[in-house]
């Protein structure tokens, strides 16, 4: 098991629920849901089903991020759920991941791109030093159409890995980038196998000149 940027469910396991989070548009249930949806997995994603794709696929998704402060330059996977309804992780330690169930980066929402920080033995993923952002450090997404987006982080924040609140990941209005990892110590957990026991949310906004 690989040290992952998911943020996690509460001990209720709040289930997924794409079709609901598509009909009633709420960014509270988005949150809640997607809070569900992150813990940590084997990245091995499962087939989209007709009723958890999004209602309306992104005219032009993300493809590559970039973190000039910490010399991030990776690619971007689309990832989805696995079999066991939670949220899908990058295959490679090098790439980041885009929920593609949710906003793509840009777009009004919060579009939340995932992680690993290392697998626990040293190997290292590619937010190992994402905890070294700072308030009013750029961000910039390439889409695949060639766009630019450029965010700057607006906050930091950590929290056990089972208590990642609802509103952490979700907005009303505002187009807002997530970026979740792993930190804190490596423990098991005997729903979870191994694992850190907090995530580090980085949140960023658009640009205003975007």
């Amino acid at each position: 098991a690989a040290g992952y940027g998911g943020a996690t469910v509460g001990r209720g396991r709040v289930g997924i629920a794409i079709t609901g989070l598509i009909l009633v548009g709420s960014a509270a249930f988005f949150g809640t849901t997607l809070v569900g949806a992150m813990w940590y997995d084997e990245p091995v994603e499962m087939p989209a089903q007709p009723a958890a794709a999004p209602a309306v696929l992104p005219l032009d998704p993300p493809s590559q991020l970039l973190i000039p402060s910490l010399q991030v330059d990776a690619d971007i996977e689309h990832i989805g759920l696995v079999a066991t309804d939670r949220m899908a992780t990058p295959r490679s330690f090098k790439n980041a991941g885009w929920y593609k169930y949710g906003p793509a980066p840009g777009d009004e929402g919060t579009a939340i791109i995932s992680g690993h920080l290392d697998n626990g033995l040293g190997l290292t993923g590619v937010f190992k030093r994402l905890h070294e952002l700072s308030p009013g450090d750029e961000i910039e997404v390439l889409t695949e159409r060639g766009r630019m987006l450029r965010f700057h982080v607006e906050s930091l924040a950590s929290y056990p890995y089972d208590r990642v609140p609802p509103e952490a990941l979700s907005s009303v209005g505002l187009r807002r980038l997530v970026l979740v990892t792993c930190g804190g110590r490596w423990i098991y957990d005997k729903g979870m196998g191994m694992t850190y026991d907090h995530r580090l949310i980085v949140t960023a906004i658009l640009d205003d000149t975007e």
